[in-house]
């Protein structure tokens, strides 16, 4: 068999193939990388969002365990009152948390909606976040 292919290539197939051709990812260009930085920001934005809304409903959550804890100790005659004045401590704690996490999950949401709002003028559809509701 005859390897020799060379010989019978054209001279522009021959410099086509002797260039350097750029492989790199480099970040798109104009319309279509403004898309995809809108998309990146809003997908960072939807991750934020949904971890605070975890946290403000876990907030919540220990809240309203602490408050049972204390309604069922109040109405024990036979209570500790030591043990009540720490739930009680631990209480006022967990409703700072819960205060703290809420206005984080607020200003999340605040960021999403925007995120997705920049997204949509660009023609992207948004539709894995209802921007109507809001955090508990």
């Amino acid at each position: 068999m005859n390897f020799n292919l060379l010989t019978h290539l054209p001279a522009v197939a021959l410099v086509k193939a002797a260039q350097n051709i750029d492989l790199d990812a480099d970040p798109e260009e104009g319309t279509a990388g403004k898309m995809a930085e809108a998309m990146d920001a809003f997908n960072r934005a939807e991750k934020r969002a949904k971890d605070a809304e975890k946290e403000t409903l876990k907030a919540i959550a220990e809240l309203e365990e602490l408050e049972a804890r204390i309604k069922n100790l109040t109405a024990d005659p036979e209570r500790d009152d030591s043990i009540l004045e720490k739930l009680r401590a631990n209480f006022n704690d967990a409703v700072t948390m819960a205060e703290n996490a809420t206005r984080r999950s607020a200003r999340e949401f605040s960021k999403l909606k925007n995120a997705a709002i920049e997204a949509e003028s660009l023609g992207l559809v948004m539709s894995s976040v209802d921007l109507e509701e809001n955090t508990p």
